[in-house]
Formats: structure tokens, C-alpha cells, sequence
């Protein structure tokens, strides 16, 4: 039985939630978080994305142009019911810094809005 280094031990509850990008950016979001060693899940749905918030779950990706008003309320309704101690991350990737949408999100405490074109230092950190 060979021993584990921390490098292979996987935590399903830190993987990265990936949703909402198309064709070769949603291949590419996963791959460069896999190759950093960070588990990626990509949710091929909103609903999928959803039920596995209301599990637990690590960081999330999305991208802004699946999300319209329903979605948007349906999110933010999901992360203000997480326990006070959890934290984690939304990232929203979107083509206009200054969008209604990333503003309405990022009153949010744990909400980054990224600009594309994304550097990927600026993704991974």
C-alpha cells in the first residue's frame, strides 16, 4: 500500500463549481484549475449548480451571461442561507467590469466580478 502525499489527497468540498461557459471556455476553466491541482466540477445546469450549493461545495465560477433575474435572486437567496462560518468564494466572469449584474452581485462578501479577458494568475488567485 503505497502512502499518500498531500498533492493526491482530493477534497470533493473544495472543488471549484464551474457554470455558465461555452464550448472552449468552460473546457478551458477546468482544465487550468486541474492542472493548479484544484478539482473542478462542471454543473452542465443551473438546477445542478444549485443542488450542489445546498450541499456543501467549494468555490464557484460562473459566467455572466447565463444569469438573468431569477437566477441572480436565486443565488443570492442560496449564499444568505449558508451558515455564518462558511465562506466560500463566487467568482463571476463577465465582459463589463461595471455591470449591473456584477454590481448587484458583488454587494455580496465573497463575490469577485472578473473581467475578460482573464490573465490566469489573476484566475487562479
Amino acid at each position: 500500500m503505497g502512502v499518500q502525499t498531500a498533492d493526491a489527497i482530493r477534497v470533493p468540498e473544495l472543488d471549484v463549481l464551474v457554470f455558465g461557459f461555452r464550448g472552449k471556455d468552460f473546457q478551458a476553466a477546468c482544465r487550468i484549475l486541474e492542472r493548479k491541482g484544484i478539482g473542478a466540477v462542471p454543473c452542465p445546469s443551473f438546477e445542478d449548480l444549485t443542488d450542489r450549493i445546498t450541499r456543501v461545495c467549494g468555490p464557484i465560477v460562473i459566467a455572466e451571461e447565463v444569469l438573468d433575474s431569477e437566477r441572480i435572486t436565486t443565488l443570492l437567496d442560496l449564499l444568505q442561507r449558508q451558515p455564518n462560518w462558511s465562506d466560500f468564494p463566487v467568482v463571476l466572469v463577465s465582459r463589463n467590469e461595471r455591470s449591473i449584474l456584477g454590481r448587484r452581485l458583488s454587494q455580496w462578501r465573497n463575490i469577485t466580478v472578473l473581467e475578460r479577458p482573464i490573465h490566469l494568475q489573476t484566475f487562479l488567485s
